[in-house]
C-alpha cells in the first residue's frame, strides 16, 4: 500500500475523482433527502460560492495574478477544452455568449437543478475572489432583489433552466 502513496499524481487523481463524486453527486442527493430541493439548492450555492471563493485565491495567489480580473475573462475558465481534456471538473460550458455587460455559460450537457445550483455557486465565488463581488442566487426574479438589497454586489449569478449559468451585473438584471 505504501508503493501506491509514492505516485503524488495517481493520489492526487484519486482525491480529486473522490472529491468531485462527492460535491455533485453524494452531498445534493443527500441535503435533497434532508431538507427538501429548494433548501438544499440554497445551501449547495452558498456552500460552493465560499469554497470556491477561497481555492480560487489560493490558485490566484500561486499563480501570481495580482488586482482584479476581467469578469468575462474568468468565465472562460468554466468552457471545456478543445482538446476534451479538463484541467478541473468545472470545465462544463460548451460556449459562453456576451451581450451588454452580462453572460450565458452554456453547458455542454443539461444538469439538474440541485448540480446547476452549485455551479452557480462556484462561478459566484470565482467573480468574488478576483474582486468583483457575486452572489448566486435561485432565480431571475431572486436576482433582482439581491441587487437592490446587497451593498457593493456586482453581480449576480443564476441557472437557467439548468442548460446555462447566467451572470448578469446588478442594476442591469
Amino acid at each position: 500500500m505504501a508503493e501506491l502513496l509514492r505516485d503524488r499524481e495517481a493520489v492526487a487523481h484519486g482525491l480529486s475523482v473522490m472529491a468531485v463524486d462527492m460535491l455533485f453527486h453524494e452531498l445534493p442527493r443527500m441535503l435533497e433527502e434532508i431538507v427538501g430541493r429548494r433548501q438544499a439548492a440554497v445551501l449547495l450555492e452558498r456552500l460552493a460560492s465560499r469554497a470556491a471563493e477561497k481555492g480560487f485565491r489560493e490558485f490566484a495567489a500561486k499563480a501570481g495574478a495580482t488586482g482584479p480580473l476581467e469578469p468575462l475573462h474568468l468565465l472562460t475558465i468554466f468552457l471545456r477544452p478543445p482538446s476534451g481534456e479538463k484541467l478541473h471538473p468545472f470545465q462544463v460550458a460548451s460556449r459562453l455568449e456576451t451581450g451588454g455587460a452580462g453572460a450565458r455559460l452554456v453547458l455542454a450537457e443539461q444538469l439538474g437543478p440541485l448540480e446547476a445550483a452549485l455551479l452557480a455557486g462556484v462561478v459566484a465565488g470565482v467573480l468574488t475572489a478576483a474582486g468583483h463581488p457575486a452572489r448566486a442566487v435561485g432565480s431571475r426574479d431572486a436576482a433582482g432583489r439581491a441587487c437592490g438589497s446587497v451593498e457593493g454586489l456586482e453581480f449576480v449569478v443564476y441557472a437557467d433552466d439548468a442548460s446555462a449559468v447566467v451572470v448578469e451585473p446588478c442594476g442591469r438584471s
